[in-house]
């Protein structure tokens, strides 16, 4: 009778913990969404503040800085999301949940610019 309830103890505690991993894992990929959302978020302030300025006007070294500050924090959240989401086991984890992953786009320089030459300002 003891081993018995001792058996049943055990299989309920492995069972609590694999319950808790499975929603663990759900539960950090829904905080790096929000992450990755809050980061977007970031990005969006500073293409709106900088087109709401006089048109002409040229982005200070400032404004520069913090758009590409916001752009690298968003880039780095995307990739923390991507790789919770696709590692093992939490994949199949969010598979058992029925979460569903989002498909978050990094930022990264056009090919026209990345490919085009210095211009000359003089």
């Amino acid at each position: 009778m003891k081993l018995t309830l001792i058996i049943l103890a055990a299989c309920a505690g492995v069972a609590l913990i694999c319950t808790c991993a499975v929603f663990s894992s759900k539960n950090t990929a829904v905080s790096l969404e929000e992450t990755v959302n809050m980061a977007k978020a970031g990005i969006d302030v500073q293409l709106s503040n900088r087109f709401n300025k006089p048109r002409g006007k040229n982005m200070s070294a400032g404004e520069f800085k913090a758009t590409m500050a916001s752009i690298k924090a968003y880039n780095e959240s995307v990739r923390d999301y991507r790789y919770h989401c696709r590692k093992f086991p939490t994949s199949i984890f969010l598979g058992w949940t029925g979460y569903e992953v989002q498909t978050f786009e990094m930022y990264a320089a056009d090919e026209s610019v990345k490919d085009s030459k210095p211009m000359k300002l003089f």
